[in-house]
């Protein structure tokens, strides 16, 4: 007669490790990846690779343990690319903007760019904040003609 078990993730995690025979059915059903630990807080991490931008704005690749000075470590080059055409683009922005900051709690429209499915988008919102955003149409259509290359680099975040 044949039976079977099942385990959830959490489950299979706490088995590992206690008996030969279980490991092997629990390897089996699970992958590597999925059997390690999750870890719960940054600081736990072991070990922290990837990109960070200097102070001169280069990107450079590194590989060290988490300690204060990482904080600013992106695991994918792409996304350091992006933090970076965000900088930019915050002081572009407030020069084009003024004063103007939105006000996400009124019911007027603002006028915003976003990405959607790996491309950027002109539209208007008046409830959901955007960071890319925006006092007038006219303003938001010549800023993304002005920068709409530094506007595809910052939306390599998502990548």
């Amino acid at each position: 007669m044949k039976k079977s078990i099942k385990l959830t993730l959490e489950q299979a995690r706490e088995l590992l490790g206690k008996d030969e025979t279980m490991d092997t059915l629990i390897r089996a059903n699970f992958t590597e990846d999925e059997l390690k630990p999750r870890v719960k807080r940054w600081e736990d991490l072991t070990n922290i690779d990837g990109w960070y931008v200097s102070t001169p704005s280069s990107i450079y690749e590194v590989d060290c343990l988490p300690d204060e000075d990482s904080k600013n470590i992106f695991k994918k080059k792409t996304q350091a690319e992006g933090v970076l055409a965000m900088a930019q683009l915050s002081q572009l922005m407030a020069d084009i903007n003024g004063d103007w900051v939105p006000d996400w709690e009124d019911d007027t429209n603002k006028y915003i760019i976003y990405q959607y499915e790996g491309k950027a988008y002109k539209d208007f919102s008046y409830y959901e904040s955007y960071f890319l955003v925006f006092k007038t149409e006219e303003i938001r259509d010549q800023f993304y003609d002005d920068h709409i290359e530094l506007i595809n680099e910052f939306f390599k975040i998502y990548q």
